[in-house]
Formats: C-alpha cells, sequence, structure tokens
C-alpha cells in the first residue's frame, strides 16, 4: 500500500494536534488571561513607538544586514533597551 505524501501530511498534523489535547475533552481549552496581569500604563505611547523606529532606520541603517556594521549597532540598542 503506497501513501501519498498529501495522506501523511494530514495524518501527522492530525496526530500531533491530538497529541496537545487533554484525555476525554474534545477540544482545547480557550486560553484566559489573567486580568490583573495587564498593565497598560506600561506600554509606549504611540509617539515613543513612532520616534524609536524613525531613530532605528535614521541612525542605525535602513538594510541592517546580518553580520554587519549596522546589524551590530542595532543588536547594541536592543540590549540597551533590555538593560534600560
Amino acid at each position: 500500500m503506497s501513501v501519498s505524501r498529501r495522506d501523511f501530511v494530514k495524518a501527522a498534523g492530525t496526530a500531533s494536534a491530538l497529541a496537545f489535547m487533554a484525555p476525554g475533552q474534545a477540544g482545547a481549552k480557550p486560553f484566559e488571561p489573567d486580568p490583573s496581569g495587564f498593565q497598560p500604563k506600561l506600554l509606549p505611547s504611540i509617539g515613543e513607538v513612532w520616534e524609536s523606529v524613525v531613530h532605528v532606520n535614521e541612525k542605525l541603517g535602513p538594510t541592517r544586514l546580518t553580520g554587519s556594521a549596522d546589524h551590530t549597532n542595532f543588536v547594541n540598542y536592543l540590549a540597551a533597551l533590555k538593560s534600560a
């Protein structure tokens, strides 16, 4: 018996989806976020986000190809944001 590639992929996808389901349940449980965990005041404003985009594109190079000096500067910029 020969199995087509399409049938194999469908069967593998079904098996992997079933592996994540809890035993005895027909489907996955919906995500229930913790309302006390969200703090909108910690989010940056639209203006702050836009200033960051402009800064990155104007000062750190528009392409930032992997391994380039612009890329290294961008990674350092992100590391500085994380530690701030």
